[in-house]
């Protein structure tokens, strides 16, 4: 009796450490496999971003693999058998997914191209505005000059006015340095500093035949 239970006991170590280097290498397994499904969702979940970022992804089929990738995430590692062949397949249905990201999605260049024409719009509209407050202030340095040019001209006139108003009246005065008794009017005064041909004859500073 004694030596049938040596052999049991010794039977039932063997079956426990098998039992527990077989659960050390499952908990590695599980361990691995985890990893494998988070670096595979992570490197799934960048692509995804990255065609989504370049105006690439269909908005609707994102939404559908970001699903997939959801649902196997919620995957118990424990529920995944440990053979190789089953991780192999998790692979490649990820894979697949990718696959089905880079042929699907199609480039869709017309927001792109909407965006493009607005912003065409508004630099050409800056660009006018520009332009315009360019051209408003060379009309105002054009004003300015062309202020001074008539403020000049207003000068000249007006100097030539006085002297022609006391070239007439050295004139007169000449004329009538020849007459006693009449004097000539020639010309006269304006308000505005100008003068006036007139040519009246005056009599003791009367004008000749005023009050007949």
């Amino acid at each position: 009796m004694k030596a049938k239970c040596v052999c049991n006991r010794s039977q039932l170590k063997t079956a426990l450490a098998a039992f527990n280097i077989n659960k050390a290498q499952q908990l590695g397994e599980i361990n691995a496999t985890g990893k494998q499904l988070k670096i595979a969702n992570e490197e799934l979940s960048k692509t995804i971003k990255y065609l989504t970022e370049k105006g690439l992804a269909n908005e609707k089929e994102i939404k559908t693999l970001e699903t997939q990738i959801n649902d196997l995430k919620k995957i118990e590692v424990k529920e995944i058998p440990f053979a190789t062949s089953k991780i192999d397949k998790v692979k490649v249905e990820i894979q697949g997914l990718e696959k089905k990201i880079t042929d699907n999605f199609q480039p869709n260049p017309a927001p792109l191209e909407d965006r493009r024409s607005m912003l065409q719009a508004n630099i050409a509209e800056v660009e006018a505005t520009e332009k315009t407050k360019v051209r408003i202030e060379e009309l105002k340095t054009e004003e300015k000059k062309l202020a001074a040019e008539y403020e000049e001209l207003e000068r000249q006139i007006s100097l030539l006015e006085k002297f022609t108003v006391a070239k007439v009246e050295m004139l007169e005065e000449k004329i009538n340095s020849k007459f006693s008794l009449a004097r000539f009017k020639l010309f006269e005064k304006q308000i505005n500093e100008g003068i006036r041909e007139t040519c009246i004859t005056l009599y003791d500073g009367i004008p000749y035949g005023y009050g007949l």
